[in-house]
């Protein structure tokens, strides 16, 4: 995809286009941030849509800081830790780990075709930087979705669905079949949508603007509610995810964030 581009100020939205990077190995990611483009959201410090087919994966590496939330959307991860985990998440669901004070672990594929998900970082705050790690597998039927009027809405981490993480986040799989969608901001949040698949409309107010598969739209902490429509006519898939920022410098240096 290349170098992407960034549309700034549009009634509180700027449009990211996600840059195309290698990791481990042979494994091929989508990422909107941290780039050339925008450094964190927080308190999210990195977002990446990967690919990964039978002979690619992350061989063990080292972590800190942070909590990884990896939902599968095709194939399977094997994940094995140096806290002694070891399990696989399928498509459709989700693994969060918690890397606190240091972990090592390894990803590879579970499926002989293309393993397809993104990796989301939240950032832990400064006072459990130190916490002990931990791990935590959810699979597909244990979170909640719904299907209304055209949406389809599966929540990743809720109130009630998903693993738990040490920051308030939303994070749902959203599915339109020309329909619209209100994306809801409430006070004090910050966050972004990332589209999968298809494009459409964000709308505020008298502005529009378009949207499609690779690009997100993020927004920063306001002080007030706020709401967008997100409309679509051929079909769309889109995640969301908002959370509280932690307001505290994002010192990020490889795979450790301090």
């Amino acid at each position: 995809m290349g170098e992407g581009f960034l549309v700034k100020n549009i009634k509180g939205i700027d449009i990211i286009t996600a840059e195309e990077k290698s990791e481990g190995s042979g494994a091929r990611v989508l990422r909107p941030f941290p780039g050339s483009q925008l450094d964190h959201v927080d308190p999210f410090v990195l977002m990446d849509e990967f690919f990964v087919n039978s002979e690619a994966g992350f061989p063990e590496h080292p972590h800190r800081g942070f909590e990884a939330v990896t939902y599968m959307l095709k194939g399977g991860f094997v994940h094995e830790d140096s806290g002694g985990n070891e399990a696989t998440v399928r498509e459709g669901g989700l693994q969060r780990i918690t890397m606190g004070k240091g972990i090592r672990h390894s990803e590879a594929p579970a499926s002989d075709g293309m393993n397809h998900g993104i990796q989301l970082w939240i950032n832990l705050p400064k006072r459990l930087k130190g916490m002990k790690p931990g791990y935590e597998v959810i699979p597909e039927k244990k979170l909640e979705t719904s299907t209304e009027n055209g949406v389809t809405e599966k929540i990743l981490i809720g109130k009630n669905s998903g693993p738990e993480v040490q920051t308030q986040v939303r994070y749902s799989d959203i599915k339109l079949e020309d329909s619209d969608f209100i994306w809801k901001i409430e006070a004090g949040y910050a966050g972004f949508v990332y589209v999968l698949r298809g494009n459409g409309l964000i709308k505020t107010g008298q502005s529009e603007f378009d949207i499609g598969a690779g690009q997100a739209a993020v927004t920063k902490r306001t002080p007030g509610e706020s709401e967008y429509r997100i409309e679509t006519e051929a079909g769309m898939r889109f995640v969301s995810a908002l959370g509280t920022p932690h307001e505290e410098e994002v010192n990020m240096h490889g795979p450790y964030v301090d």
